[in-house]
């Protein structure tokens, strides 16, 4: 044992003592044996160092991008989610084995699913994501217990999934991440939502990381996130992602960033995803993906070639890159349907002033606009369409109503609009699900009171009892805020007991509408519409 001591030693080992089974005779040994001898000296390398059980990677310091699987997530997966609630981790196993196979650096593991105890599936999930690879992990969540049992239950040194500016995090996960050695993933949000602005997304990465800097952390202890949105929602998203990617990288921070958000709603995700890639690659560090996508890692070789990255072009000369062609739709002929359908509210707006020379208005919303409504609304559910035309439908309608109004004022359909509140619920600050919701409820000739985001469930109330409204729709995105929903509903049907209450978010499933006393469930937008018009309307 003193022998294998010395060898420990010329190893780089620093900390050496005699293992279970030893006795003070064998610790004698290797004491005598290392007397005298100095410390090793170790050269620090950039970046950040995570490691499972066997295996360390490094992310940053000029680095290849860490490719972090993302498909150990029950959001979505109803077989996944299924077996994680009966704490059966067969597939969980799979997932994790597949996507190193696939060529993961590192795993992201998630166990959010609603109406179970999150901290018991995440230590099962860690544990068995452990026994069947040996990558190191981000744990992914939002519950601050468990994060804790996924910490206790992770080998090696995780990532933190992530940490927001918000004072509740900044308390309570930034001391985890000291107590446990773990890095942590730096979100630039806080109590007032997520900014438009790259410079105070940075601001907001700069604010944790000095919080953090009391605690003894650096940057190497973590990574930023500049926070990818979907360009369905914003067509200024991926801008304002790729300016906030490079504000940070030039402040000396390690990124990440989940790629797969920029496309979601969106058709043929796999070429957004891998365009977007090569756009932010440049100053990214980490990226959280799909390992299954071969044209994504196609193209995230290619781009750590051109960026240099891939010095010897070894990555590169491994991997054959193929070319994919695209298609060219052509246009339908003019009609306000059609132009509503095609998301066009310019035109839509001319074509209802030169239908209203023929055709009276009521007779154009009810065979025209609220038609190509409904068609839209067919073609998403087939996943023909997707949200940004869903959304320019929408916008095109409303014009064509707007043009409409000075025609409608003798109409008796001009007072009698049916009034639907809408709000985030108490705690959650998206709001992005929401808006949606009330763009597209507006277009079908609703009138939207918006109480905005963290909405209180007092004031709820209180503004029921004032609008009077024929409905209420209430959003939540984080499992966190289920509690606050279930609050809100509860307490509103006990006033008013007949008042149609619809409610969704990534998080809200049937049975947990159903369970809490709501009227409906709504998957998305477009299913919040039909839903309160076949509550209110029919």
């Amino acid at each position: 044992l003193a022998d294998i001591a010395i060898e420990l030693h010329k190893a780089g080992a620093n900390l050496i003592g005699s293992c279970c089974g030893s006795n003070p005779e064998h610790t004698a040994a290797i004491a005598k044996t290392l007397r005298g001898l100095k410390p090793v000296e170790h050269r620090t390398e950039p970046g950040i160092h995570i490691c499972s059980r066997t295996k360390l990677i490094t992310i940053g310091g000029g680095n290849p991008i860490r490719l972090v699987g993302e498909r150990i997530n029950p959001g979505g997966r109803e077989k996944l989610r299924a077996e994680m609630t009966e704490g059966k981790m067969a597939k969980v196993r799979r997932e994790a084995s597949r996507q190193a196979d696939a060529g993961a650096d590192i795993l992201d593991v998630n166990a959010s699913i609603p109406d179970v105890d999150e901290a018991s599936v995440m230590a099962n999930v860690v544990r068995a994501v452990g026994a069947a690879s040996d990558l190191p992990i981000f744990i992914d969540t939002t519950d601050i217990e468990a994060l804790k049992d996924g910490l206790k239950s992770s080998v090696g040194r995780p990532v933190i999934n992530s940490i927001t500016a918000t004072r509740a995090d900044i308390e309570r996960k930034i001391p985890l991440a000291k107590e446990f050695g773990a890095a942590i993933v730096a979100l630039p949000l806080d109590e007032n939502g997520i900014p438009d602005s790259p410079d105070r997304r940075a601001e907001l990465v700069e604010k944790i990381a000095n919080e953090s800097a009391k605690l003894g952390l650096n940057k190497s202890d973590f990574l930023a996130d500049p926070i990818v949105m979907t360009v369905a929602s914003g067509k200024k998203n991926a801008l304002i992602a790729l300016k906030t990617a490079r504000l940070l990288h030039e402040k000396g921070f390690f990124t990440v960033c989940g790629l797969s958000n920029i496309s979601y709603g969106l058709p043929r995700r796999s070429a957004l995803n891998a365009a977007f890639l090569a756009q932010i690659s440049p100053y990214l560090d980490a990226v959280i993906a799909n390992p299954l996508d071969e044209s994504l890692k196609d193209n995230l070789v290619s781009s750590q070639l051109l960026t240099g990255r891939d010095k010897k072009a070894s990555l590169y000369l491994s991997r054959f890159s193929g070319e994919k062609e695209t298609e060219v739709e052509e246009k339908e002929e003019l009609t306000l349907f059609g132009e509503i359908v095609a998301g066009n509210p310019e035109i839509a707006g001319e074509l209802a002033i030169l239908d209203i020379r023929t055709v009276k208005p009521l007779d154009i919303i009810n065979e025209q606009i609220v038609p190509a409504l409904r068609e839209i609304g067919r073609l998403y559910e087939e996943r023909k369409a997707f949200l940004p035309q869903v959304i320019g439908a929408a916008v095109a309608a409303k014009t064509a109503m707007k043009a409409l109004e000075p025609y409608l004022k003798e109409s008796k359909i001009a007072n009698k609009k049916k009034s639907i509140i809408l709000a985030t619920v108490a705690g959650d600050v998206h709001d992005i699900g929401k808006n949606l919701v009330g763009t597209l409820l507006s277009a079908h000739g609703f009138n939207v009171i918006d109480l905005g985001k963290s909405v209180e469930t007092d004031k709820l109330i209180s503004e029921i009892s004032r609008q009077k409204p024929d409905g209420v729709g209430l959003s939540a995105l984080m499992t966190t805020t289920m509690a606050a929903m279930e609050d809100s509903v509860k307490k509103i049907k006990a006033v008013f007991p007949c008042l149609p209450v619809v409610i969704g978010g990534a998080c809200i499933t049937d049975d947990f509408a159903e369970r809490i006393g709501a009227d409906a469930y709504a998957k998305d937008a477009v299913a919040a519409v039909a839903a309160f018009d076949n509550l209110i309307r029919r």
